[in-house]
């Protein structure tokens, strides 16, 4: 069980710095969500 933790947290650890590593983001739709007034 150990064993998977650890592969866990080091994909975890290497998403987590390819997403540092090109910051721009790409194609990425941003929407605002608000209540009606």
């Amino acid at each position: 069980m150990g064993l998977g933790v650890l592969l866990l947290q080091l994909g975890f650890i290497l998403s987590y710095l390819g997403a540092f590593h090109s910051p721009t983001p790409h194609r990425i739709p941003v929407e605002v969500v608000a209540p009606a007034q």
